[in-house]
């Protein structure tokens, strides 16, 4: 911080941008309220210099005036708004009481900051982030569509009931108004759906430059193409987190605790990356399929606390796993421990 002379605190919002500009010694230089409109901001934020800094709020639409600032000043920090809040304690809170209290975080150094993709790791994970909407609509329908099929004592006698053969059966069966028509609405909608993806898989093949650490993903159980690049472009940067532990907190795998009076209380955290949440859970069941070593922890876990934590426990291993072969830039190998990787680095690694 001692490169710098002038500290921004912006407050960014939809219309507006509340600007909190102070020196070294914590005077307030200015407090400007600039339109969040691109001409507007760039005439503002032209006049500092490499010998400023600045901070915005990740909130809803931080890259655009982000991208903006980073043109203009030395340094942009991208601030946790929940954890500013938790310094800053305010009981007054304004858009202008935020912006100052931001820059004041800045120029004592105590921004908690989040880390930022570069501009092209943001598009990729707009276009893969599209393409898991798709994905989890899909999965909501078909589970909507067992929920019906349940309800009327159906089954299905294929292992796949929305393949083709599946879908076929589906629509053959007795069914019944209003079921019938809202069943086969939804079959429209999946089928829709797998049009949808499937052309968006194309167009990620196309745009998608596919990396080493994303190839090494794809040696991991469970771990396919599309799903390696969505694990890759969310974890950025595996030298940010410490330890596999933390991947496993970032991703939402690990439970919060709540503990008073003796009383223990687990719950899951909102804190997480859905995204890499979504990835490593889906990924569970096709890696215990492949992965004795896996298949023989779900068994064990399934029988003592049931299926659900049995497919969270395997994503954290997951998890574990991704973590170890970003770590080491090796293969993963059935059998082979970590600690046999450690000792030598041309190992293979496994979660074993």
């Amino acid at each position: 911080m001692n490169d710098y002379n002038i500290f921004l605190g912006v407050d960014s919002h939809k219309k507006y941008c509340f600007v909190n500009v102070q020196d070294k010694e914590g005077n307030i230089v200015e407090e400007k309220v600039v339109k969040t409109e691109r001409e507007a901001l760039k005439e503002y934020f032209s006049q500092f210099k490499e010998d400023a800094i600045a901070t915005v709020e990740s909130t809803y639409n931080w890259m655009f005036t982000y991208d903006i600032l980073k043109d203009y000043v030395g340094e942009v920090k991208l601030a946790n708004p929940k954890q500013t809040k938790a310094i800053s304690s305010a009981k007054v809170k304004t858009d202008k009481v935020d912006a100052k209290t931001l820059a004041c975080l800045l120029r004592a150094d105590l921004i908690p900051e989040i880390y930022v993709s570069t501009k092209k790791e943001r598009d990729r994970k707009d276009i893969l982030r599209h393409r898991f909407t798709l994905v989890k609509i899909r999965t909501s329908l078909k589970n909507k569509i067992s929920a019906f099929m349940a309800r009327y004592g159906f089954e299905v006698p294929l292992s796949d009931a929305f393949g083709v053969s599946g879908t076929r059966y589906v629509k053959n069966l007795d069914w019944k108004e209003p079921a019938k028509t809202i069943v086969f609405k939804y079959l429209e909608m999946i089928e829709s759906l797998n049009r949808e993806i499937k052309q968006l898989d194309k167009v990620i093949a196309e745009t998608v430059k596919e990396t080493n650490q994303m190839r090494l993903l794809q040696t991991i159980p469970g771990i396919g193409k599309i799903t390696s690049y969505l694990i890759a472009t969310e974890i950025g940067t595996i030298e940010r987190f410490p330890s596999h532990k933390n991947l496993a907190s970032y991703s939402g795998l690990v439970p919060g605790i709540s503990s008073s009076a003796g009383k223990t209380c687990y719950k899951r955290s909102k804190d997480r990356n859905k995204y890499l949440q979504w990835a490593l859970v889906e990924a569970a069941i096709p890696a215990v399929r492949k992965s004795p070593i896996l298949l023989a922890k779900y068994t064990r876990i399934k029988g003592r606390k049931g299926s659900s934590k049995a497919k969270m426990a395997i994503a954290r291993r997951l998890a574990e796993a991704v973590f170890k072969i970003l770590t080491y830039s090796q293969e993963y190998k059935e059998g082979v421990t970590i600690q046999k990787a450690r000792s030598q680095k041309t190992s293979s690694l496994s979660l074993a």
